[in-house]
């Protein structure tokens, strides 16, 4: 599984599971990188950092 695949199925879970804990930006955002990876099947370092930094801020990224 790539980098880029693994962000996109966090994303998919936060958005069923963790909906509560986003802003409504946040949710946004995070709607729209899903939405770009899966018309283009890659996303930008910027997307891939800032997803990052969201998936951080409500738990779901762990190193």
């Amino acid at each position: 599984m790539r980098n880029e695949e693994k962000i996109v199925t966090l994303i998919d879970r936060a958005l069923d599971h963790d909906r509560a804990k986003l802003t409504p930006r946040d949710l946004d955002f995070l709607t729209g990188v899903r939405d770009v990876f899966r018309r283009y099947d890659s996303l930008s370092m910027a997307q891939k950092n800032a997803a990052v930094a969201v998936l951080k801020h409500i738990g779901r990224w762990t190193t």
